[in-house]
């Protein structure tokens, strides 16, 4: 399962989408947590999460936390800002700004985290 911590309008310019609609989850960083128990959170307990933010900071605590509270959690390295620059050519990032058009992103075989 994919856990973005970003503000739903910056999953709007682009996310993971490795994983179905079920296995996705986006909730605010700064929001999850203030949860105090795994329950509240509404993630499996028995698949791993991988965690992702804009540059790879912020998923690294949230990974944490949620270790913490008895996931198996990882940060993805260097965010959506490190994926999108592996899956995307250089000249479509800068012609769009990470605009919507560029829509869902999705890993090519072999890539992982």
């Amino acid at each position: 399962q994919v856990l973005d911590i970003r503000a739903p309008a910056r999953v709007a310019t682009g996310r993971i989408e490795i994983v179905s609609d079920e296995r996705f989850h986006n909730i605010v960083g700064s929001k999850l947590i203030t949860f105090r128990k795994a329950a509240e959170i509404g993630l499996a307990m028995d698949e791993p999460v991988a965690v992702v933010c804009a540059q790879g900071n912020d998923s690294r605590v949230v990974a944490g936390f949620l270790n913490q509270l008895g996931y198996d959690a990882k940060s993805i390295q260097g965010g959506m800002e490190r994926w999108m620059r592996t899956l995307v050519p250089a000249h479509h990032l800068r012609s769009t700004g990470w605009s919507n058009s560029i829509g869902p992103v999705k890993a090519p075989s072999g890539i992982c985290w």
